[in-house]
Protein backbone atom coordinates (compact mmCIF):
# COMPACT_ATOMS: atom_id res chain seq x y z
CA UNK A 1 0.00 0.00 0.00
CA UNK A 2 1.16 3.27 -0.74
CA UNK A 3 1.86 6.11 1.62
CA UNK A 4 -0.63 9.39 2.11
CA UNK A 5 0.43 12.50 1.70
CA UNK A 6 -2.17 13.88 4.72
CA UNK A 7 -3.20 11.81 7.76
CA UNK A 8 -5.99 12.85 9.87
CA UNK A 9 -6.61 12.09 13.54
CA UNK A 10 -9.62 11.14 15.41
CA UNK A 11 -9.78 10.52 19.31
CA UNK A 12 -11.04 11.74 22.05
CA UNK A 13 -9.22 14.38 24.53
CA UNK A 14 -6.40 12.91 26.62
CA UNK A 15 -5.89 10.32 24.30
CA UNK A 16 -2.63 11.07 23.08
CA UNK A 17 -3.77 13.24 19.86
CA UNK A 18 -1.67 15.82 20.27
CA UNK A 19 1.83 14.07 21.19
CA UNK A 20 1.25 11.90 18.21
CA UNK A 21 0.42 14.49 15.57
CA UNK A 22 4.05 16.10 16.66
CA UNK A 23 5.78 12.02 16.97
CA UNK A 24 4.51 11.72 13.49
CA UNK A 25 5.83 15.17 11.92
CA UNK A 26 8.89 15.10 13.66
CA UNK A 27 9.75 11.67 11.96
CA UNK A 28 7.77 11.80 8.44
CA UNK A 29 7.15 14.15 5.70
CA UNK A 30 3.23 13.60 5.83
CA UNK A 31 1.08 16.53 7.17
CA UNK A 32 -2.03 16.86 9.04
CA UNK A 33 -5.02 17.49 7.24
CA UNK A 34 -5.92 20.59 8.59
CA UNK A 35 -7.03 24.15 7.06
CA UNK A 36 -4.08 25.73 5.11
CA UNK A 37 -4.75 28.90 6.84
CA UNK A 38 -5.83 27.54 9.95
CA UNK A 39 -9.20 28.22 11.86
CA UNK A 40 -8.24 31.53 13.63
CA UNK A 41 -8.24 33.53 10.51
CA UNK A 42 -8.45 37.37 11.06
CA UNK A 43 -11.74 37.27 11.33
CA UNK A 44 -12.03 34.30 13.42
CA UNK A 45 -9.90 36.63 16.09
CA UNK A 46 -11.95 40.17 15.54
CA UNK A 47 -15.31 38.04 16.37
CA UNK A 48 -13.65 36.21 19.63
CA UNK A 49 -12.50 39.02 20.80
CA UNK A 50 -16.05 41.33 20.55
CA UNK A 51 -17.12 38.20 22.30
CA UNK A 52 -14.54 38.27 25.16
CA UNK A 53 -16.67 40.64 26.24
CA UNK A 54 -19.93 39.33 26.77
CA UNK A 55 -21.50 37.53 29.73
CA UNK A 56 -20.88 33.91 30.14
CA UNK A 57 -17.75 34.63 27.31
CA UNK A 58 -16.79 31.05 27.38
CA UNK A 59 -20.00 30.14 26.28
CA UNK A 60 -20.63 32.04 23.67
CA UNK A 61 -16.62 31.66 22.49
CA UNK A 62 -17.42 28.22 21.94
CA UNK A 63 -20.20 28.53 19.71
CA UNK A 64 -18.38 30.64 17.70
CA UNK A 65 -15.47 27.87 17.69
CA UNK A 66 -18.35 25.48 16.78
CA UNK A 67 -19.49 28.02 13.92
CA UNK A 68 -16.14 27.90 12.38
CA UNK A 69 -15.86 24.23 12.52
CA UNK A 70 -19.51 23.89 11.22
CA UNK A 71 -17.92 25.55 7.34
CA UNK A 72 -15.28 23.28 7.04
CA UNK A 73 -14.99 20.00 4.71
CA UNK A 74 -15.22 16.48 6.93
CA UNK A 75 -11.46 16.22 6.20
CA UNK A 76 -10.96 19.48 8.45
CA UNK A 77 -13.58 18.18 11.57
CA UNK A 78 -12.20 18.55 14.88
CA UNK A 79 -10.36 15.46 16.27
CA UNK A 80 -12.56 15.01 19.26
CA UNK A 81 -15.56 14.87 16.83
CA UNK A 82 -17.74 11.74 16.80
CA UNK A 83 -17.36 10.19 13.42
CA UNK A 84 -20.50 10.22 11.76
CA UNK A 85 -19.89 11.09 7.81
CA UNK A 86 -21.87 10.36 4.83
CA UNK A 87 -19.17 9.38 2.75
CA UNK A 88 -15.38 8.98 2.79
CA UNK A 89 -14.54 10.80 -0.23
CA UNK A 90 -12.43 13.56 1.35
CA UNK A 91 -9.89 11.20 3.63
CA UNK A 92 -8.59 10.02 0.12
CA UNK A 93 -5.59 11.12 0.78
CA UNK A 94 -5.12 10.58 3.74
CA UNK A 95 -4.47 7.89 6.50
CA UNK A 96 -6.99 7.63 9.53
CA UNK A 97 -5.72 7.61 12.81
CA UNK A 98 -7.64 6.52 15.68
CA UNK A 99 -6.31 6.76 18.77
CA UNK A 100 -8.41 5.33 22.19
CA UNK A 101 -7.51 4.28 25.80
CA UNK A 102 -9.43 2.50 28.49
CA UNK A 103 -12.03 3.82 29.41
CA UNK A 104 -11.53 4.20 33.09
CA UNK A 105 -8.27 5.33 32.51
CA UNK A 106 -9.55 7.97 30.19
CA UNK A 107 -12.10 9.30 33.06
CA UNK A 108 -9.33 9.79 35.61
CA UNK A 109 -7.39 12.13 32.84
CA UNK A 110 -10.57 14.04 31.76
CA UNK A 111 -11.83 14.71 35.82
CA UNK A 112 -8.54 16.48 35.90
CA UNK A 113 -9.08 18.45 32.80
CA UNK A 114 -12.31 18.40 32.25
CA UNK A 115 -12.11 20.10 28.64
CA UNK A 116 -15.51 21.65 27.22
CA UNK A 117 -17.34 21.12 30.01
CA UNK A 118 -18.75 24.61 30.26
CA UNK A 119 -19.78 26.13 33.68
CA UNK A 120 -19.43 23.09 35.20
CA UNK A 121 -17.41 22.13 38.49
CA UNK A 122 -17.50 18.53 40.72
CA UNK A 123 -16.07 18.21 44.24
CA UNK A 124 -15.19 14.66 43.83
CA UNK A 125 -14.84 12.05 40.74
CA UNK A 126 -18.12 10.14 42.09
CA UNK A 127 -19.67 13.10 41.14
CA UNK A 128 -18.16 13.79 37.94
CA UNK A 129 -18.34 10.44 36.35
CA UNK A 130 -22.26 10.93 37.21
CA UNK A 131 -22.53 13.90 36.21
CA UNK A 132 -24.00 15.50 32.96
CA UNK A 133 -23.11 18.14 31.02
CA UNK A 134 -24.10 19.62 26.94
CA UNK A 135 -21.40 18.68 24.47
CA UNK A 136 -20.12 21.48 21.96
CA UNK A 137 -21.31 21.44 18.33
CA UNK A 138 -18.66 20.46 17.13
CA UNK A 139 -18.70 17.18 19.12
CA UNK A 140 -21.29 15.99 16.12
CA UNK A 141 -23.46 14.67 18.48
CA UNK A 142 -26.49 17.66 18.09
CA UNK A 143 -25.37 18.88 21.35
CA UNK A 144 -27.00 16.31 23.49
CA UNK A 145 -26.51 16.38 27.23
CA UNK A 146 -24.60 13.68 28.56
CA UNK A 147 -22.72 11.97 31.73
CA UNK A 148 -18.57 11.69 30.51
CA UNK A 149 -19.20 7.29 30.73
CA UNK A 150 -22.04 8.08 27.61
CA UNK A 151 -19.50 10.37 26.28
CA UNK A 152 -16.89 7.50 25.73
CA UNK A 153 -19.73 5.08 24.74
CA UNK A 154 -20.91 7.23 21.89
CA UNK A 155 -17.31 8.31 20.58
CA UNK A 156 -16.13 5.26 20.52
CA UNK A 157 -19.52 3.57 18.82
CA UNK A 158 -18.94 6.22 16.00
CA UNK A 159 -15.11 4.99 15.26
CA UNK A 160 -16.56 1.41 13.89
CA UNK A 161 -19.10 2.16 11.23
CA UNK A 162 -16.52 4.64 10.29
CA UNK A 163 -13.51 2.17 10.12
CA UNK A 164 -15.80 -0.01 7.84
CA UNK A 165 -16.45 3.38 5.42
CA UNK A 166 -12.96 3.31 5.28
CA UNK A 167 -12.09 0.00 4.54
CA UNK A 168 -14.58 -0.19 1.57
CA UNK A 169 -12.69 3.04 0.28
CA UNK A 170 -9.69 1.34 0.77
CA UNK A 171 -8.14 3.96 2.55
CA UNK A 172 -6.00 2.97 4.88
CA UNK A 173 -6.34 3.57 8.94
CA UNK A 174 -4.96 2.68 12.28
CA UNK A 175 -5.34 2.28 15.79
CA UNK A 176 -3.33 3.80 18.05
CA UNK A 177 -4.16 2.39 21.90
CA UNK A 178 -2.68 5.33 24.23
CA UNK A 179 -1.08 2.65 26.39
CA UNK A 180 0.54 0.93 23.46
CA UNK A 181 1.75 4.48 22.23
CA UNK A 182 3.45 5.12 26.29
CA UNK A 183 4.70 1.65 26.63
CA UNK A 184 6.83 1.32 22.89
CA UNK A 185 6.44 4.76 20.81
CA UNK A 186 9.45 2.83 18.20
CA UNK A 187 6.74 0.04 18.01
CA UNK A 188 3.47 2.14 17.26
CA UNK A 189 5.87 4.08 14.28
CA UNK A 190 6.46 0.50 12.69
CA UNK A 191 2.51 0.45 12.32
CA UNK A 192 2.39 3.43 11.23
CA UNK A 193 5.10 3.70 8.97
CA UNK A 194 3.55 1.86 5.58
CA UNK A 195 1.22 4.88 5.52
CA UNK A 196 3.43 7.47 6.31
CA UNK A 197 5.73 10.09 3.78
CA UNK A 198 9.63 9.87 4.09
CA UNK A 199 9.80 8.06 7.36
CA UNK A 200 13.06 7.90 9.56
CA UNK A 201 14.47 5.02 9.63
CA UNK A 202 15.01 5.41 13.62
CA UNK A 203 11.84 7.90 14.71
CA UNK A 204 12.97 10.37 17.42
CA UNK A 205 10.87 9.60 20.56
CA UNK A 206 8.80 11.89 22.32
CA UNK A 207 10.78 11.95 25.70
CA UNK A 208 8.83 14.52 27.68
CA UNK A 209 4.65 15.44 28.42
CA UNK A 210 3.20 17.79 26.39
CA UNK A 211 1.06 18.89 29.45
CA UNK A 212 3.14 18.10 32.65
CA UNK A 213 7.05 18.81 31.62
CA UNK A 214 7.46 17.37 35.01
CA UNK A 215 6.49 13.85 33.69
CA UNK A 216 8.62 12.18 30.91
CA UNK A 217 8.53 8.91 29.06
CA UNK A 218 9.87 6.68 32.07
CA UNK A 219 6.82 7.80 34.54
CA UNK A 220 4.30 7.58 32.24
CA UNK A 221 5.60 4.17 31.21
CA UNK A 222 5.29 3.27 34.61
CA UNK A 223 2.12 4.03 35.68
CA UNK A 224 0.29 3.32 33.19
CA UNK A 225 2.01 -0.01 32.32
CA UNK A 226 1.36 -0.92 35.48
CA UNK A 227 -2.32 1.16 35.70
CA UNK A 228 -1.39 2.60 38.83
CA UNK A 229 -4.16 5.65 37.85
CA UNK A 230 -6.71 2.81 39.42
CA UNK A 231 -5.61 4.00 42.75
CA UNK A 232 -7.90 6.94 42.40
CA UNK A 233 -10.70 5.16 41.25
CA UNK A 234 -12.81 4.33 44.92
CA UNK A 235 -14.44 0.59 44.58
CA UNK A 236 -18.13 2.18 44.13
CA UNK A 237 -16.74 3.99 41.10
CA UNK A 238 -15.41 1.26 39.84
CA UNK A 239 -18.30 -0.91 39.88
CA UNK A 240 -20.22 2.14 38.15
CA UNK A 241 -18.02 2.17 35.31
CA UNK A 242 -18.18 -1.48 34.70
CA UNK A 243 -21.67 -1.38 34.78
CA UNK A 244 -22.21 1.42 32.67
CA UNK A 245 -19.71 1.30 29.78
CA UNK A 246 -20.47 -0.51 26.72
CA UNK A 247 -17.86 -3.28 27.02
CA UNK A 248 -18.87 -4.99 23.99
CA UNK A 249 -18.06 -1.82 22.21
CA UNK A 250 -14.70 -1.36 24.35
CA UNK A 251 -13.37 -5.29 24.13
CA UNK A 252 -13.33 -4.17 20.66
CA UNK A 253 -9.90 -2.05 21.24
CA UNK A 254 -8.67 -5.05 23.36
CA UNK A 255 -10.14 -3.55 26.85
CA UNK A 256 -11.98 -5.19 29.77
CA UNK A 257 -13.96 -4.25 33.31
CA UNK A 258 -11.91 -3.03 35.95
CA UNK A 259 -13.18 -6.58 37.61
CA UNK A 260 -10.63 -7.96 35.53
CA UNK A 261 -7.56 -7.34 37.73
CA UNK A 262 -4.47 -7.22 35.84
CA UNK A 263 -5.48 -8.46 32.59
CA UNK A 264 -7.83 -5.11 31.49
CA UNK A 265 -5.54 -3.92 28.63
CA UNK A 266 -4.82 -6.70 25.90
CA UNK A 267 -0.96 -6.80 25.22
CA UNK A 268 0.98 -4.93 22.72
CA UNK A 269 -0.94 -6.82 19.60
CA UNK A 270 -3.36 -8.34 20.97
CA UNK A 271 -6.09 -5.40 20.30
CA UNK A 272 -7.64 -4.01 18.47
CA UNK A 273 -9.78 -6.77 18.41
CA UNK A 274 -11.97 -5.81 14.86
CA UNK A 275 -12.11 -9.03 13.00
CA UNK A 276 -16.27 -8.78 12.52
CA UNK A 277 -15.29 -5.51 10.25
CA UNK A 278 -15.75 -5.41 6.60
CA UNK A 279 -12.03 -5.03 5.90
CA UNK A 280 -12.35 -5.32 1.88
CA UNK A 281 -9.59 -2.79 0.34
CA UNK A 282 -7.79 -0.88 3.46
CA UNK A 283 -7.78 -2.96 6.24
CA UNK A 284 -5.88 -2.22 9.21
CA UNK A 285 -1.97 -1.85 9.43
CA UNK A 286 -0.65 -4.67 11.81
CA UNK A 287 -3.32 -4.50 14.34
CA UNK A 288 -5.22 -7.75 13.90
CA UNK A 289 -4.12 -10.41 16.77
Amino acid sequence: MSPKPFFKIFGERNTATIVLRQFIQRNSDSKLAWPPRGIRTPFFQARERVLSYLPNRRFWIERHMDWAQSRLSDRYTWKHAATRFGGVGDFADCVVIFTVRHPASWLVALRRRPYHAIGHRWPDFAAFVRGRWQTVGRERLNRIECTPVELYNLKLASYLPFMAQLDRAGIPRVTVRFEDFVADQAAVFERLRPHLCGPAETPVLIEDSTKEKRKDRAFYRDYYGNHRWRDDIAPADRDYIDAHIDWSVAGRFGYAPLASGDEIVAPFGGGPRLESLDTGGGGESGLRG
